[in-house]
């Protein structure tokens, strides 16, 4: 029964939402804290509990993006992945959760209280990605994070720090392969940031050809 009324509150929540244009494919699992900006789509079987997507941005299938923040047009492939939790790697003997966790992780612990920090967040994000960013399929982002605006993550990167605005990076861990454009350039579109203006300023400037 208890399955059965979380459905049917899922199934109305999703029409509500379609409202403002927001399409959440079956199996996307979600909650009361999404922030949603309109004109979004997630597909199957993706997570974004927590969330914040803005307009115009939309998620592949398999995606994990729990309590990420995400700006507006932004182009999220599939199998994209936020990595918040971590073992510690220095001033413990061993890895193991149960030497510093109260969570269980393997049903039992041997501390009255936590000694680590599992999660990596950043301003209580699990990452922060900006505006007008594109990552590719099967892309792996540490937790804690920040992908700059107009930034572009190549398919199957691991990406292990933060990403300047406007730059192309990839690999295992994935590095900077050059910038969108030149300096100014970059400087201009990050002052003007057209991703906050109206949709009249967009279509205008759109055949202009200065979007």
């Amino acid at each position: 029964m208890k399955e059965i009324l979380k459905s049917l509150y899922r199934l109305i929540i999703r029409i509500q939402l379609r409202k403002k244009y927001i399409y959440l494919s079956t199996q996307v699992r979600f909650n009361s804290k999404n922030v949603w900006g309109g004109y979004n789509k997630v597909h199957e079987r993706s997570v974004v509990s927590g969330a914040v997507l803005g307009r115009y941005s939309y998620i592949g299938t398999d995606c994990y993006l729990a309590n990420a923040e995400i700006g507006r047009f932004c182009s999220i492939g599939n199998n994209v992945k936020v990595i918040d939790v971590t073992h510690p790697t220095s001033g413990f003997i061993s890895t193991h959760p149960a030497f510093f966790s109260t969570n269980m992780q393997c049903g039992t612990t041997f501390v009255s209280h936590n000694f680590f920090n599992e999660r990596l967040s950043i301003n209580g994000r699990s990452c922060i990605i900006g505006n007008d960013v594109w990552i590719g399929d099967d892309v792996r982002i540490i937790g804690s994070l920040k992908i700059g605006d107009g930034a572009i993550i190549a398919l199957g990167s691991v990406v292990t720090k933060d990403v300047p605005p406007y730059a192309i990076v990839g690999g295992v861990p994935a590095k900077v392969i050059r910038y969108r454009f030149e300096d100014n350039k970059i400087k201009e579109l990050l002052n003007l940031q057209w991703w906050n203006k109206d949709e009249k300023w967009i279509k205008e400037n759109l055949i202009k050809g200065q979007v």
